[in-house]
C-alpha cells in the first residue's frame, strides 16, 4: 500500500472513531454545545503543541477562511433528538 492511501486510510479511521465518541456523547444527551466546545478546544491544544507558533496562526486563519465551507453536523445525523 502506497503512503498516500494509508494516509487516507488512518484519516478515515480516526474520523470513524471521532465521529462515534461525539454520537455516544450524544446521545447521552450532553448538551451538543458543550461537546464542540471541548472537541474544538482539545484540538487547537493539540495543535497549539506540535505546532511552530507561525505555522499555528496560519491553521488559526485557514480554519478562518474555510468557515463557511464547513458541512454542518445536522446534515449528517439528527441532532433533534
Amino acid at each position: 500500500m502506497n503512503k498516500y492511501l494509508k494516509g487516507e486510510k488512518e484519516l478515515r479511521f480516526i474520523h470513524f472513531k471521532i465521529k462515534g465518541a461525539i454520537l455516544d456523547l450524544l446521545s447521552e444527551k450532553f448538551d451538543q454545545q458543550k461537546v464542540a466546545s471541548t472537541l474544538t478546544a482539545q484540538g487547537i491544544r493539540l495543535y497549539k503543541s506540535i505546532l511552530s507558533p507561525g505555522d499555528f496562526k496560519d491553521m488559526l486563519q485557514s480554519i478562518n477562511k474555510r468557515g463557511e465551507s464547513i458541512i454542518p453536523f445536522e446534515e449528517e445525523i439528527d441532532l433533534d433528538r
